[in-house]
């Protein structure tokens, strides 16, 4: 897109593309113009039938061919789009229409003047534009900087050739003279070259020969199954299968040693296992003597309660025998303390001072009866 013009925008077009966008405003819609430029033929799009004018944005029926030119302008009428009479009221709508169509002719009178005359390009000031137009009526060049017409090209051309000619003959001139210089020192070098290589062939012959008497050599060394200068040396051959049967040998005792090692593991593992189920069975054994005293103590200890709870029955069964409910009394006697064979009941302070002057528990927390049999209960 061509953005240095203020009213004319440019765009190349590619068959497909129908909207285009301007950046400039416009008073009508009819001041928006449109050509298609396929080189000189230039033709101009209707509005309305070929294209429309929506905003700032021009949409075509068919898109351009690929390749040509879409030219977006504005082209405002010089007619005044404001007329004045005498005595008429000044409107600022009417002051600004005019302002802007002034402004706009303007600016278009400056695109029509780069359109018009030869101008450099927007984007390097140093390139002429000639806006896809042919230039004429040239003069032929004087200076190695003029430009060229077709004219002179066609008027000048024998000459241009017979130049070209000439300057190629000489160039071939010399090309051939060059060229039998280099052949003959080619020749000359090549000579060299093959008596060179010949020398070095019958060499090379010679120590091939030499390779080869080796290599039969190296060869009966290596594969032999005797000696190859008939003495006591022994070929690779030899060596090899004498080594090899002695890494069959190697190998062999290399596994009667892992079989050893295996079974040397597997008496170790054994006795470790009895060790382990010795000291499982002396812990078992520990444990039941343990036990087995445990319950010793515990039926001790039943004996001894069971003795202790006879004798409180004992002397439960003779504080009963004392006891006779077929003998009554008018008239209720208390004892001042507690005495043996009285069937009277005994006073409280009697009974305290006999409790405060007889220790009732031991020091074991058992119960004393006065007959001094003990009273427990576990």
């Amino acid at each position: 897109m061509d953005s240095a013009r203020k009213a004319t925008v440019t765009y190349t077009g590619d068959g497909v593309q129908l909207k285009y966008s301007f950046p400039f405003d416009y008073l009508r819609k009819a001041f928006v113009k449109v050509q298609n430029i396929a080189g000189d033929d230039i033709k101009d799009l209707v509005l309305g039938t070929d294209y429309s004018v929506d905003d700032k944005q021009v949409t075509l029926v068919t898109p351009i061919a690929s390749g040509n030119h879409l030219k977006i302008y504005r082209s405002t009428t010089t007619e005044p789009l404001v007329e004045w009479q005498d005595a008429s009221v000044l409107r600022s709508a009417d002051l600004s229409l005019q302002e802007i169509q002034l402004l706009h002719l303007s600016e278009e009178t400056l695109d029509r003047v780069q359109e018009g005359g030869l101008s450099t390009d927007p984007q390097d000031s140093d390139v002429w534009d000639a806006r896809f137009k042919r230039m004429k009526n040239l003069l032929d060049p004087k200076e190695d900087g003029d430009a060229v017409t077709l004219r002179y090209i066609n008027n000048s051309r024998d000459g241009i050739i017979g130049a070209i000619t000439a300057t190629g003959d000489t160039q071939v001139k010399r090309v051939t003279t060059t060229g039998d210089t280099q052949d003959a020192r080619v020749v000359s070098t090549g000579n060299t070259y093959v008596n060179t290589m010949t020398g070095l062939k019958d060499v090379a012959t010679t120590k091939a020969s030499e390779s080869a008497d080796s290599a039969e050599l190296s060869k009966a060394w290596a594969m032999s199954s005797t000696s190859p200068d008939n003495t006591d040396s022994k070929s690779s051959k030899i060596w090899a299968e004498e080594a090899k049967g002695h890494a069959g040998n190697a190998k062999t005792s290399e596994a009667n040693a892992k079989t050893s090692e295996t079974n040397a593991k597997s008496s170790e593992t054994n006795a470790n296992s009895y060790m382990t189920n010795a000291n499982t069975y002396m812990t078992n054994a520990s444990d039941s003597a343990t036990k087995a005293k445990a319950s010793e103590d515990n039926a001790k200890t039943s004996e001894t309660n069971a003795a202790k709870s006879a004798q409180s029955a004992d002397a439960s069964a003779k504080a009963a025998a004392l006891y006779d409910p077929s003998v009554k009394q008018d008239k209720l006697t208390f004892d001042t303390t507690p005495t043996a064979g009285s069937t009277n009941p005994v006073t409280s302070d009697g009974i305290k001072k006999a409790i405060d002057a007889k220790t009732v528990f031991n020091s074991n927390g058992y119960l004393v009866f006065p007959d001094g049999t003990e009273m427990w209960v576990k």
